[in-house]
């Protein structure tokens, strides 16, 4: 059994797709697999919505979530658990990465149910009930980097879209993780005078979000930060990379902003 400490690291499909940072990344990544066993879970919202908008489908949102539509989910699937996830791979792969590509559908690695649309009909964006690790726990093992697209299976065949982050924080308390990382385009969670916090506790949150020093998107993924320590993971932490090196200060705390239990 593989017993250096598990890193969760989700990157967005912009970080994935700029190729040079990406490019100093794994690097940074193959350098960092000595110390530290990681899963690595990617979005990629943006080229989701370009290719639905050249196939002639124009992607619906409520409250930011994408509210996929059957025609879509197919376009979500293509983009998600074939090009992005296959370009990540080969890249690692290229630098001597062990990577191996799967979604929320293998192993049912997510298990939950799609969520309505604003008319009452089931989208085919889902909504996660319960995480299982056991293929992730099976690839770590065997030394193995999963790289993880965020699709998974209604239970009858179908396909449902979920939510990066949301994947990210399902993994990082399945398994208990040492870290959660989010690279993210903020530097992290900044205060009212625009200086980043180095550090919340969990109830630091709370009150952070009750004088809003936290306000907008970052309200509810805080909040899911909570909820992933309180499910098993011991730290996260939200920041940006940018330059060679950045993996190794952003989760040894030379900057971002780490949530942590109290």
């Amino acid at each position: 059994m593989n017993e250096k400490p598990t890193i969760v690291i989700k990157v967005g499909g912009a970080s994935a797709g700029d190729q040079a940072t990406f490019s100093h990344f794994i690097a940074d990544a193959a350098a960092l697999r000595g110390r530290a066993a990681i899963v690595l879970v990617h979005g990629g919202g943006a080229q989701v919505t370009a290719l639905a908008r050249r196939l002639g489908i124009e992607p619906v949102f409520a409250n930011g979530v994408r509210m996929t539509g059957e025609a879509e989910m197919d376009v979500v699937d293509m983009v998600l658990c074939g090009l992005m996830n296959k370009q990540i791979v080969r890249a690692m792969v290229a630098r001597g990465i062990p990577a191996v590509g799967v979604s929320g559908s293998d192993g049912a690695l997510f298990v939950g149910r799609p969520i309505a649309d604003a008319n009452g009909n089931p989208s085919r964006t889902g909504t996660l009930d319960h995480c299982d690790p056991g293929l992730l726990q099976t690839l770590l093992a065997a030394d193995y980097l999963p790289v993880v697209a965020s699709t998974f299976t209604d239970g009858s065949g179908g396909g449902l879209n979920l939510n990066a982050d949301d994947a990210a924080l399902a993994i990082a308390g399945a398994l208990a993780v040492e870290s959660l990382l989010f690279l993210s385009d903020t530097p992290g969670i900044l205060d009212k005078a625009g200086t980043l916090i180095p550090a919340l506790s969990a109830s630091g949150v709370e009150a952070a979000i009750a004088d809003e020093t936290i306000t907008g998107g970052m309200v509810v993924k805080s909040r899911a930060c909570v909820t992933a320590l309180n499910n098993g993971a011991k730290n996260i932490i939200i920041g940006r990379y940018g330059e060679p090196g950045d993996l190794e200060r952003l989760l040894f705390q030379a900057y971002g902003t780490r949530i942590h239990h109290d």
